[in-house]
Formats: C-alpha cells, sequence, structure tokens
C-alpha cells in the first residue's frame, strides 16, 4: 500500500481534511495538452466575490499548466492565489473557456468544483509561451 493512500485512508477516517464545506475529490496531476486552442498565458480583469473567498487583482498573468477533465489549469505568475473555506488553500484556476468552473488545490492533490460557474473577463496574450 502506497504512502499515499495510507494518508487518504487515515484522513477519511479521521473526518476528512478539515475542510467539509468545500466539496472536495482528488485528481490526477493537470496534463499539458499541446493544443492551439488552450491560450498559454493570460491575464484576467479584477474578479471579487467568487466562490470561496477568492479575489483576482486587475491584470493578474496565469500561466497553463496542464488540463484536468473539468478544464484548462492556471497557475498565477510570480505570486500566491489563496481560497479560504475553514482553511486557506493555494489555488489555481480551472477554465473552461472563459468561466471558472473550479479550484484545483496543488498541495491537496484535489480539484473544488464550483457550484455555478463564475464568468471571468480573460484576454489570451498572444505569442506569449
Amino acid at each position: 500500500m502506497s504512502a499515499r493512500t495510507v494518508l487518504l485512508l487515515v484522513a477519511a477516517a479521521f473526518g476528512g481534511f478539515g475542510c467539509t464545506d468545500v466539496p472536495m475529490r482528488h485528481v490526477d496531476p493537470p496534463q499539458m495538452r499541446l493544443s492551439s486552442d488552450i491560450p498559454r498565458l493570460i491575464t484576467i480583469a479584477a474578479a471579487e466575490n467568487l466562490p470561496h473567498s477568492g479575489k483576482i487583482p486587475d491584470k493578474r498573468l496565469w500561466r497553463y499548466i496542464g488540463s484536468v477533465p473539468e478544464g484548462a489549469v492556471y497557475r498565477p505568475v510570480n505570486t500566491t492565489f489563496m481560497v479560504e473555506a475553514k482553511h486557506a488553500h493555494e489555488a489555481y484556476l480551472v477554465l473552461k473557456d472563459t468561466q471558472l468552473v473550479a479550484y484545483y488545490l496543488p498541495a491537496e492533490g484535489t480539484i473544488s468544483v464550483l457550484e455555478a460557474p463564475a464568468q471571468l473577463n480573460v484576454t489570451s496574450l498572444k505569442g506569449e509561451q
């Protein structure tokens, strides 16, 4: 039995990861997909009142790091983006087109799918890889 399996069994036995108000499930790490329709670098206009206390400052840069079944995963460039529930979590954005559909939590290896997608004002930076 792997160490990760043991950790998951122990966490399940003791009530999860202490963040029961944010539905999360484990996913495989994002896989890079080489596709011309996925922008590699984007900016997002300021967005507040996102689920789980997420706030995106204006013109923040985000780099594509791979995809999960729900969409493309973007990590902030030169900063950390946090969302809060019972605890604060580092999070990456999961976008389907220009909608925020989930948060990917890299430290936990989990994804938190939003109840309703949030529309974002996304700009693709052409020529940036």
